[in-house]
């Protein structure tokens, strides 16, 4: 007899993580879609015959040998959610499960699931009226009772579930209190009080899964959880030792089965990769991954650090075939299209005044080139590059020039190793760019000596 093939995906994860603009219920948000995801919707998968395939990424894939226990499934599926959310929801599908058709079952339940989700997408409800007050944290929903730690804001329901699980510490070395809000994040950085928010993802999940697994739905379980495994322990590795005064000096926002995002201190950021890339590639023949990397003050809203870091990571991903990042630097509130703005600006001359993104071996020797020239150059010699990266074609050559002739011989040989003896330089495909001004901006980050690996 045929078994039933039945796929579970949280409905706009992020959506319903990042909405609240307090850390702490962010946190507790994510809590909650991990614990569905990893715990109590597998929990449903208990019965003779029933078996969880995978569970990653907000996704449940499980097996059942009858169709009324595939629904059975997937009622209680969308059932707990509502229960433990009150408001997140989840999209359903099966389908027939014959024998040995592992890889033909799975296909067309993610189209079915696909189908479903599209039916339901739409806006949602905005809970402002006359007469009741919006919740503060969320500002969608009517508030339903006051804050546990707050006793003077009033939450609505959804967001004081999420902070009854905002206590999270799972992702934090024993003993260590999760962070306040960004600011005690940013009071652990040089120069204080700027954050690193990292959107991680592995390259071409969706192909690379199916097309190792192939048709072995015991292949396709091992490999999902090696994954999951794989991507968990490298962050919380990377994380060692941000923790201060008993607090941790960083926040895991999510983990799910190819991607993670997360904040550091905005200096930490270089060791952080490093460490991530060699813990990660401990595990061999994972696809390479990509980062985007948005650097702004605590202050910067949290839905726009994550907003403008997603857009870096699909830039990011135009590098094929190794680990890549891009990144930016924001210095104003008003931030819209930052990909797309490098582009506007190039179209004046044809020349680009970044190098981004980069391969992660070309983002570590940009590290050491600063490195290096902190040991070599006055700051404010370095810092000049990027506003003479920005001026006209002839007048920022000249000033490129000066500025080599105006450094000593370490320095010198250290620009012209990174830089060119130009400003601009060709790459393979014609494109001319800088790395002037990227040089220039990552000078505040880059500790020095000894410090880089701390």
């Amino acid at each position: 007899m045929d078994d039933y093939l039945v796929m579970a995906d949280a409905d706009r994860v992020q959506e319903y993580v990042f909405t609240p603009h307090e850390l702490r219920l962010i946190r507790g948000g994510s809590a909650l879609q991990t614990e569905l995801n990893r715990e109590f919707l597998p929990a449903l998968v208990m019965g003779p015959g029933q078996r969880t395939i995978s569970k990653n990424g907000g996704t449940v894939l499980a097996a059942f040998p009858s169709l009324a226990e595939a629904e059975t499934f997937c009622a209680g599926a969308r059932s707990r959610f509502r229960q433990k959310t009150q408001i997140a929801t989840i999209s359903t599908a099966l389908t027939e499960y014959p024998a040995g058709r592992f890889e033909q079952a799975r296909s067309e339940v993610q189209r079915l699931l696909e189908m479903k989700k599209q039916e339901r997408a739409g806006s949602r409800f905005i809970g402002g009226g006359p007469l009741w007050a919006v919740c503060p944290a969320c500002g969608l929903y009517p508030s339903a009772g006051f804050s546990s730690a707050k006793r003077s804001i009033a939450y609505c329901e959804a967001c004081r579930r999420r902070e009854r699980a905002s206590d999270r510490r799972r992702l934090l070395p024993g003993g260590a209190k999760p962070a306040e809000d960004l600011g005690s994040i940013g009071r652990a950085a040089r120069p204080e009080n700027y954050i690193a928010f990292l959107y991680i993802d592995l390259d071409r999940m969706g192909e690379w899964l199916p097309k190792h697994a192939g048709n072995d739905e015991e292949k396709f379980t091992k490999l999902s959880e090696t994954v999951f495994q794989t991507v968990t322990d490298a962050t919380k590795g990377a994380c060692q030792g941000m923790v201060k005064d008993g607090m941790a000096t960083h926040e895991i926002f999510l983990i799910g089965g190819d991607d993670v995002a997360l904040a550091i201190p905005a200096d930490r950021c270089f060791a952080f990769l490093a460490k991530f890339r060699e813990l990660y590639e401990k595990q061999d023949k994972l696809p390479p991954f990509s980062v985007g990397m948005t650097i702004a003050h605590s202050h910067f809203p949290i839905a726009e650090f994550r907003r403008i870091s997603q857009e870096l990571l699909r830039s990011a991903k135009a590098i094929k075939g190794s680990h890549s990042i891009d990144y930016e630097i924001v210095t104003n509130s008003m931030v819209e299209r930052v990909a797309a703005t490098r582009g506007e600006r190039a179209a004046q001359d044809g020349r680009f005044r970044t190098r981004k993104p980069y391969s992660l071996d070309e983002f570590a020797d940009l590290e050491r080139a600063v490195r290096e020239l902190k040991q070599a150059a006055p700051a404010s010699k370095v810092r000049s590059l990027y506003l003479i990266a920005h001026r006209e074609l002839m007048q920022a050559e000249l000033d490129y020039l000066t500025l080599l002739g105006r450094v000593d011989k370490e320095a010198r040989g250290e620009l012209l190793k990174t830089i060119g003896q130009g400003l601009f330089q060709a790459d393979g495909t014609g494109k001319e760019s800088t790395k002037a001004a990227d040089l220039a901006e990552l000078w505040e980050f880059v500790r020095n000596g000894t410090e880089a690996g701390n």
